[in-house]
């Protein structure tokens, strides 16, 4: 046991909980816009 590693863990954990909720912000993102999209095509075949 050469030293305690739980900064580097938590560092490391914090790192990609960051890219996991930039990610899921992203998929939020583009279905937004998706439907969007689809209504708009909906509307204009009207």
């Amino acid at each position: 046991m050469t030293g305690d590693t739980r900064p580097a863990r938590i560092r490391l954990l914090s790192g990609l909980a960051v890219h996991k909720y930039v990610l899921l912000r992203r998929a939020v993102d583009l279905s937004l816009t998706a439907l969007v999209l689809l209504a708009a095509a909906g509307i204009t075949t009207l």
